[in-house]
């Protein structure tokens, strides 16, 4: 069973019981929502985004990055650091690249003048041209002198009633992880957080796995993933436990806008850090769910996790 687990710990499927939660309220920041990428050289940001549940993320182009983790071999494998919120990490133990972006994070409100105000960071105020192919943006940091930078704004392509819903942030309430074999059951494991989750597997494998071996299992203390942003303009960003915050991409890719897309290197088309998840909610709670499955000499074997989420309001 150890075998199955570190070929597909990847996500989990939901209960028949799911339902599509009534009418959803549009996002409170809605009008406001908006993502602008800066054009000058040397700028401090790369890009500005006004998230629809009233969040700032600003890429930033002179912050120090944040070191990655060390990995064990077992990174190479799918293994629960093959995730959405894995992803990075297993990204760490095979590549030289930096893991985490610099970011910097938070609430934002609007005054009457529709300027952004970030709280931790200052004041934001967008001018657009009058024609509307380039704005400025005018920094005020509670702290230092005001710049300016110029900006073209991001279509929010991704516009639907599926996509309304589910472009909001959201906070982790639980993890699943279902094991199946020929279509049965073998291990059907809840936690509140991804540490607990994985100490629940782990005591699992002690007792059911002939082969186990704690050293597979000593990289798997990870921040737990906290929060997770979607938008219209097709950024996904997760923050971690430890205040680490890491940014994606997403699309939908089916008709249905029930399968979604996200890869940590924004190359939908050539990247090995892709990955596919459903869409689906059980009352007000966003279900996604990720589901690896492979046939071996007559035997199927299924992997899946499935991650909820409450809207924070």
């Amino acid at each position: 069973m150890m075998t199955v687990c570190s070929l597909s710990l990847v996500s989990c499927s939901s209960d028949d019981d799911d339902d599509d939660g009534g009418d959803v309220a549009p996002a409170a920041f809605e009008a406001y929502a908006a993502k602008y990428q800066i054009a000058d050289a040397g700028a401090a940001f790369s890009s500005v985004e006004f998230t629809e549940s009233g969040n700032y993320i600003m890429v930033s182009n002179d912050l120090p990055t944040t070191g990655a983790k060390s990995l064990s071999s077992l990174a190479a494998k799918k293994s629960p650091a093959h995730m959405m919120f894995g992803n990075l990490l297993r990204k760490a133990a095979t590549r030289s690249e930096s893991v985490y972006s610099p970011i910097l994070y938070g609430k934002y409100t609007v005054d009457a003048d529709g300027t952004y105000v970030l709280a931790g960071y200052g004041k934001v105020k967008v001018v657009e041209d009058g024609a509307g192919n380039a704005y400025s943006l005018e920094f005020m940091p509670s702290s230092g002198a005001s710049f300016t930078y110029t900006a073209s704004k991001q279509n929010r392509d991704l516009d639907s009633e599926n996509t309304n819903r589910l472009c909001r942030t959201w906070n982790t309430a639980s993890f699943q992880i279902v094991a199946k074999i020929n279509g049965k059951v073998l291990l059907d494991v809840t936690a509140s957080t991804m540490g607990e989750l994985i100490k629940k597997l782990q005591k699992w494998a002690e007792s059911n796995d002939e082969e186990f071996d704690p050293s597979d299992w000593e990289y798997l203390d990870i921040a737990n993933p906290e929060q997770v942003v979607f938008t219209k303009t097709g950024t996904y960003m997760v923050k971690y436990s430890n205040s680490e915050l890491a940014v994606s991409t997403w699309r939908w890719v089916n008709d249905s806008e029930t399968m979604l897309q996200y890869s940590w290197e924004n190359d939908f088309e050539d990247s090995y850090l892709n990955g596919f998840a459903s869409v689906s909610y059980k009352g007000s709670q966003l279900v996604i769910t990720e589901t690896d499955k492979e046939e071996e000499d007559g035997e199927s074997y299924e992997m899946s996790m499935v991650y909820y989420f409450n809207e924070v309001k």
